[in-house]
């Protein structure tokens, strides 16, 4: 589903967050899997500036994404 389908309250960084650390906690994404922003953005419906925002706050958290210089992997 997308953001414009579903337009939920707040951010379409919070949108995508909340996306990404449902699929990693629910188990769609294992640990270690490449998360592409790119990809992500497509299948969300937005732009790559929220996914890049989302990773970062999921990043800070340590608890859901694992940052190395050239990917974020699920954790």
């Amino acid at each position: 589903m997308t953001y414009a389908a579903v337009k939920p309250p707040g951010s379409r960084a919070g949108y995508v967050q909340e996306a990404l650390r449902s699929e990693i906690l629910s188990g769609a994404m294992p640990p270690g899997t490449p998360i592409l922003q790119d990809k992500v953005a497509e299948r969300l419906g937005v732009s790559i500036t929220p996914v890049r925002e989302a990773l970062r706050r999921l990043t800070r958290s340590r608890r859901r994404c694992r940052r190395r210089p050239t990917s974020t992997l699920a954790k």
